[in-house]
């Protein structure tokens, strides 16, 4: 089986290479190729992508808005999501867009509109998931008030960005400590999300509540018995999915939720009349 961190290989950077050089009159090809492929071989997936994106940033403008100018440019133009379809002539999508995020993500900061555009453009040939997380650390409240209405995106992986990016423990990704000790904020977008048309989305919807029962657990426990009156099969799905941890530990309030309540027995005896027994 091809290693996992072949995902970020030599013939993508290659690939990037062209098409930042067919975009960009002053991109260094040959620096950049021979740059990433000297250091690329023993790193694993994050730290190739990493090494892809510090080399990238090196070779692109400075100026943001040149630079994303060039980054939407090397887009695929083909935006049916799926990691396993290969950047080619056409343009970049699929894993090659995990370093692409990561230069928007650490130097974009300070343009969060242009960014933010940027993101949801990527998201839809791959996932921006964990790009969106650095503005949410430094401004929750302003990139909350972008991303809101992308609820109702005609993009099903727009619409999922906005459940899975916010995430408070979002595995590989930073975690977002505001939301950990306060997930009240992403409690109106989930609502818009629960009865999403596309299960990909409620799947995400389900495993952000995940999120927040490990923290919060009664929360989520009165979330589920409110989403459960007149649910349908979907909905059902998704909070039981949403629950899962919480219905493994047993948590009273969560199992109420799907009619389970504590059994209702007396215990009487047995007594002993000695206090201690002889044996043999």
């Amino acid at each position: 089986m091809e290693p996992f961190k072949n995902n970020l290989s030599a013939d993508l950077v290659r690939q990037l290479g062209r098409q930042f050089a067919k975009n960009c009159a002053t991109f260094d090809q040959t620096g950049f190729e021979s740059q990433v492929l000297g250091s690329i071989e023993p790193l694993e997936l994050k730290q190739r992508a990493r090494l892809i994106a510090d080399t990238a940033h090196q070779y692109l403008p400075m100026d943001l808005e040149e630079r994303f100018k060039i980054l939407k440019a090397v887009l695929h133009p083909n935006t049916e999501i799926a990691f396993d379809r290969h950047s080619d002539d056409q343009g970049i999508r699929g894993w090659g867009i995990m370093p692409l995020g990561m230069i928007v993500s650490d130097w974009g900061l300070d343009g969060f509109e242009a960014s933010f555009a940027l993101l949801k453009e990527m998201t839809k040939r791959a996932t921006a998931e964990f790009d969106v997380r650095p503005f949410l650390a430094k401004d929750q409240e302003r990139a909350l008030a972008i991303m809101a209405p992308w609820t109702e995106d005609d993009c099903v992986h727009v619409r999922r960005l906005v459940s899975e990016g916010t995430r408070p423990r979002l595995p590989w990704g930073m975690q977002l400590k505001q939301l950990v000790k306060d997930p009240a904020p992403t409690l109106p977008l989930l609502e818009r999300l629960k009865d999403d048309p596309e299960e990909y989305v409620r799947r995400s919807v389900a495993n952000h509540l995940n999120d927040i029962a490990k923290d919060h657990p009664d929360l989520v426990a009165g979330i589920a018995a409110n989403w459960l009156k007149g649910a349908d099969k979907n909905r059902e799905k998704l909070v039981k999915h949403a629950c899962r941890t919480l219905i493994k530990s047993g948590h009273p309030a969560t199992l109420k939720a799907f009619g389970l309540n504590p059994p209702e027995l007396q215990f009487e005896g047995p007594s002993l009349a000695e206090t201690s027994i002889c044996f043999g």
